[in-house]
């Protein structure tokens, strides 16, 4: 919110927004925040998955950043720590899996 107020105090538009306007974990990887984890949340260099995400749509011109190049697909695969620790065991030990459930 004070964010939206500065940017609109600099004569931009400025909507803080949820998720349901955009959903904010591809927004996260696509400006390189981070990417996607096994337990389906963006995982960060610094933060690893625990971040939360905000957003501001504004029309202030600014420079974008670009996906993260690093891959933690590697990491998450030894780790296994979410998937082991999940109560209703949601996140699969094995590969990633595109199955639909019913």
């Amino acid at each position: 919110m004070q964010l939206a107020e500065f940017i609109r105090a600099l004569s931009y538009n400025a909507i803080p927004s949820s998720d349901r306007t955009a959903l904010n974990i591809p927004l996260g990887i696509e400006t390189g925040l981070g990417r996607l984890g096994r337990n389906a949340k963006l995982i960060t260099q610094k933060y690893g998955p625990r971040c939360r995400i905000a957003k501001v749509i504004i029309d202030l011109p600014m420079e974008t950043g670009k996906p993260k190049d690093f891959d933690v697909t590697e990491f998450c695969n030894a780790c296994k720590k979410c998937a082991r620790n999940c109560a209703v065991q949601a996140i699969p030990l094995g590969g990633r899996s595109y199955q639909q459930s019913n």
